[in-house]
């Protein structure tokens, strides 16, 4: 997945300081987000309380893409080609108490 166009970047010549500043700030990552879902229930019985809790984390399980390729004159220049964060994630809790 490309982000910006790389032909409209050249290098400058040898010895010489090119026109494009150091960082340029137009270069942002794409947006990242994140959804997480949690379900928790609590029941007693006599003199105990059983909590049960779900959590899923990143649930429609949406990959966060890292920005793009920054080193010019590179083949990847301007693609994105890392994938961040983690898949969906399942955690359970079970809990007693007395």
């Amino acid at each position: 997945m490309r982000l910006f166009n790389p032909d409209a970047w050249t290098q400058a010549e040898a010895f010489t300081f090119g026109d494009a500043p150091h960082t340029d700030v137009r270069m942002r990552s794409p947006f990242r987000k994140n959804w997480d879902f949690a379900f928790q229930k609590s029941a007693t019985a006599g003199s105990v309380r059983t909590t049960f809790r779900l959590e899923i984390i990143n649930v429609f399980d949406i990959p966060d893409f890292d920005g793009p390729q920054t080193r010019f004159g590179t083949r990847n220049f301007g693609r994105i080609t890392n994938v961040l964060g983690f898949a969906r994630t399942f955690q359970f809790m079970l809990r007693f108490d007395w």
